[in-house]
């Protein structure tokens, strides 16, 4: 007899993760060809195969979106970081090099963050001038 945990087990992935999935690579892609900011939620919801609505269920926003995919890409940037610290028993000085060639790395992987522009009139003064508005 299998135990009930076992039972009543999802999937590995549902359905719906499955969806939440492909909108964040959608908005990856709309990124890296600096397609963003002028692609509809329309858009986006019909290259997943969605409807509008349905795009609604998962972000509030194209902004909610942008915002999900850039909290991805920093959780993946720290389970790097976490899983090398464990494998490894680095000095200081070591691990803040291996800190700063992750973060390198994750800037060459996902260079769209560096490519897009801010809608931000402050954030935007900020970044062309290297120095807080």
């Amino acid at each position: 007899m299998r135990p009930a945990s076992a039972a009543r087990r999802r999937p590995e992935r549902s359905r719906g993760d499955l969806r939440e999935e492909r909108l964040l690579e959608i908005a990856e892609e709309l990124l890296r060809d600096g397609r963003y900011d002028e692609t509809s939620i329309s858009e986006i919801a019909a290259a997943a195969e969605i409807s509008r609505p349905t795009f609604y269920f998962y972000f509030a926003s194209k902004q909610a979106l942008l915002e999900r995919l850039i909290e991805r890409t920093l959780e993946d940037l720290i389970g790097r970081h976490w899983t090398r610290i464990r494998q490894q028993n680095l000095p200081t000085a070591s691990e803040l090099r291996a800190t700063l060639h992750d973060v390198a790395d994750m800037w060459v992987e996902h260079g769209w963050c560096s490519r897009r522009r801010s809608s931000s009139p402050a954030l935007s003064r900020r970044s062309s001038t290297g120095s807080p508005a």
